[in-house]
């Protein structure tokens, strides 16, 4: 498949350069999800003495970033996975603790969305109900809209989209099939939803999100990526992550909240950590520190909303590794 047009505005451009060049320790980057390479670009530009390793699902997007990232050739690596293997990577490459910055940019980009064939856009009749990041799988939505429950349709749709009338969705849905085409799931998803409620947004956008989530266990993934990246950070490091909806950035709270002391006051922007929680993590002292010192996430400027549709939803966290952490690396984590 070609890379023509492979389209990859960074969201939230300036604050991800400012978050990063402001980090003091040197060591590898990592970008967790590269897409077209758009955000690598800013990073290596930001850190000119750090080197980037960099992870994708999609082979597209890696040929497409191949492309992009073609002046920094001695200084970045492609890794063909999802960020769930971070860990796993990162530690083969004896780069535990040495890691200064990791960016997550969750969701999914703005050229597989274009692409009708890739079957990820409800702005099409005629596409395949496809949805995977890596084709080398063999879970597709066609599948899990064909032969997954009513119940089990009900609890992701629920889930993943948000969606309150995930019940009568996934009803409608088990009556109609076979389903082949984003078409008709369109066709069926406005049957299932009273049409004032069709009013706001696209009836069958949050169905979508959720059969795409599920293809691709992205969430799964994230919880085990945010985990490991901390573990991976060098003293000062950071890790940056963008969500786009109420279930990642749920997530990325969760996971880092583990490391917060439940009842410290965060005005001065330390997470002390449980003592539950050095038991079942096995560190010592301060662990993380959020960037800015507000638990409120930073959004995109009024300018990057107009000439950047994709970044709306965005909501960008920091956290920064303490310089006093003592990871038991012997740990397994």
């Amino acid at each position: 498949m070609s890379t023509d047009n492979f389209k990859h505005i960074p969201v939230m451009a300036d604050e991800i350069i400012k978050y990063a060049k402001d980090v003091s320790v040197s060591g590898v980057m990592i970008d967790a999800t590269l897409g077209g390479g758009g955000h690598s670009k800013l990073l290596l530009k930001a850190r000119p003495n750090d080197k980037l390793i960099c992870f994708d699902r999609d082979e597209q997007a890696i040929k497409a970033a191949l492309e992009n990232l073609n002046d920094f050739k001695d200084r970045f690596e492609i890794i063909h996975t999802g960020f769930a293997d971070i860990g796993k990577e990162i530690r083969k490459r004896n780069l535990e603790g040495k890691v200064s910055v990791v960016l997550f940019d969750l969701g999914v980009s703005s050229h597989q969305l274009d692409k009708k064939e890739r079957g990820f856009t409800y702005r099409v009749q005629d596409a395949p109900l496809d949805m995977r990041m890596d084709s080398r799988q063999q879970l597709t939505a066609e599948i899990i809209v064909n032969e997954y429950s009513e119940d089990e349709l009900a609890k992701i749709i629920q889930k993943n989209g948000d969606e309150k009338f995930a019940r009568k969705i996934a009803k409608k849905i088990v009556e109609n099939r076979p389903i082949m085409t984003s078409g008709e799931l369109i066709e069926i998803i406005r049957l299932a939803i009273p049409h004032k409620f069709q009013r706001l947004t696209h009836p069958a956008k949050r169905t979508f999100q959720a059969l795409r989530i599920e293809v691709n266990a992205e969430l799964d993934q994230l919880e085990t990526a945010l985990e490991e990246s901390v573990h991976l950070l060098a003293p000062g490091g950071r890790v940056l992550v963008l969500s786009y909806h109420s279930g990642e950035d749920k997530i990325v709270k969760s996971i880092f909240s583990k490391y917060f002391h439940k009842e410290k006051s965060t005005k001065d922007g330390r997470l002390i950590p449980t003592i539950e929680d050095v038991n079942i993590n096995q560190f010592e002292g301060e662990v993380l520190r959020l960037i800015p010192t507000t638990r409120t996430p930073k959004k995109p400027s009024k300018d990057e909303l107009e000439i950047n549709r994709r970044s709306k939803s965005a909501k960008l966290r920091v956290v920064q590794r303490e310089e006093n952490t003592d990871f038991n690396h012997a740990s397994g984590m």
